[in-house]
């Protein structure tokens, strides 16, 4: 996974949760029996966010944060298995796209072609190898992804009357960026759309589009550029809570997002909505209720502005959150073990004589983090306990994978494939399971 150093299971006290938002909303229209719900009858699901978020991350002072788009979050190509449903949202804060920088061009000496008439047969002897030096310097080294950096080369000879260009190289895809047939500089910018770093190289050398050129006659140090890391994780207060009551949701991200070009979001899967998008600050606030018997799964993001989905490249997400409203007295926790080789799921009471089992599913999110909101994580069931009130697991992480992610869930056995299981009762925090431990 993205490898920013942080705490991902900071835990923030419901008392504090509740102090980051300002609204309630709703999720859920009239009342419904949870078996029609769970079975894809949940017609009347409404959810409304808290729109004001406060910037209390570490090291920030209290700033500002965008809420949800009011109306603007009827999105699709997201999968749901209790419904479509319907979303309104308040917001009190910016609500429109950050400024976009004006794009900076290549300098006019740039070509694409091999220019006409410049070939080995020119000046060369006039300008011994020994006289060439070129430097590569850029604007910026650490930048955030989609933004972009300009690379400039350097050489004190005009390589115009020579059969040499004046060429920047992105070494770590060995292609060239910007080749100059004349001039004693060469521009260009370039960026990347996800975290990564790229090491460029300048030369001067024959025509070439690939690197590194052959037989160069000069060439600078590297320059890496580096496009930064941010993550996402996300928690609810009460991920079981009583039908009609009140579950706070806070996503909180390693940076402030505000000198970012992206944003916070909080996305319900379930119902296919956005019910919260933050401009700015290190936490994103929604609050959430419904007035039926139904389970959503709620998922935070970091993505460029969108008033729709699918939300446009994503930056950074985090596992699901479920949430599930009930009548039933049941609580359920997920905690692993110290020997960090295996978890337990704890009921609240216990499920003997019950129609109820305790029920562990495993999610794996790519290395790279990029995963759509159009895409349904399908989680795979790796445990399953009736008759009990605890549920131990192993918790193997495979090969080359540094942290797995593992949710619990009371529900009825069921060879069903949808996620959350249908008529769940009960849903525990998600675990985050370090193949190394946790972030120092």
């Amino acid at each position: 996974m993205l490898s920013d150093v942080i705490d991902l299971h900071r835990r923030v006290s419901a008392p504090l949760l509740a102090a980051l938002l300002g609204v309630v909303g709703v999720v859920g229209g009239g009342q419904q029996p949870a078996s029609a719900a769970t079975a894809g009858g949940d017609p009347a699901a409404r959810v409304a966010a808290a729109g004001p978020a406060v910037a209390a991350g570490p090291g920030s002072a209290a700033g500002s944060a965008a809420g949800s788009a009011a109306g603007s979050a009827a999105g699709s190509a997201v999968g749901s298995t209790a419904g479509s449903g319907k979303v309104t949202a308040s917001s009190t804060s910016l609500d429109k796209p950050k400024p976009v920088p004006v794009a900076t061009r290549t300098s006019p000496n740039v070509t694409t072609v091999p220019l006409a008439g410049k070939n080995r047969v020119g000046s060369l002897a006039a300008v011994p190898s020994a006289s060439w030096q070129v430097s590569l310097a850029a604007s910026i080294y650490w930048l955030w992804p989609t933004q972009s950096t300009v690379l400039t080369a350097t050489t004190g000879i005009d390589v115009g009357p020579t059969p040499y260009y004046l060429g920047i190289y992105d070494r770590t895809t060995l292609t060239a960026v910007a080749l100059c047939g004349t001039g004693t500089s060469c521009s260009a910018p370039v960026a990347q759309d996800y975290s990564t770093t790229h090491v460029y190289q300048a030369f001067v050398a024959y025509w070439s589009p690939k690197s590194p050129p052959p037989n160069p006659v000069a060439s600078s140090s590297d320059a890496p550029v580096t496009w930064m890391t941010l993550r996402v994780w996300m928690q609810a207060d009460q991920p079981t809570q009583v039908q009609g009551n009140v579950t706070h949701l806070l996503a909180s991200t390693s940076v402030d997002v505000g000198p970012t070009p992206f944003y916070t979001y909080i996305v319900d899967l379930t119902s296919r909505t956005v019910v919260a998008r933050c401009a700015s600050g290190y936490t994103c606030a929604a609050s959430v209720t419904s007035g039926t018997m139904t389970t959503h799964e709620f998922v935070p993001y970091v993505a460029a502005y969108s008033s729709t989905l699918p939300l446009p490249k994503i930056e950074a997400v985090a596992l699901p959150s479920l949430v599930t409203w009930t009548t039933q007295p049941y609580q359920l926790s997920l905690v692993e073990a110290a020997n960090g080789r295996s978890a337990t799921a704890t009921s609240s009471l216990d499920l003997t004589s019950t129609p109820y089992a305790i029920q562990i599913y495993f999610i794996h999110l790519d290395a790279s983090n990029e995963v759509s909101v159009g895409d349904r994580v399908h989680p795979v069931l790796a445990a399953r306990c009736t008759a009990a009130r605890t549920c131990t697991f192993d918790t193997p992480t495979p090969m080359g994978v540094s942290e797995v992610y593992y949710v619990a869930v009371i529900a009825p056995p069921t060879t069903s494939q949808d996620f959350p299981p249908p008529d769940t009762q009960a849903s525990a925090p998600s675990l985050t399971v370090y193949a190394q431990g946790p972030p120092a």
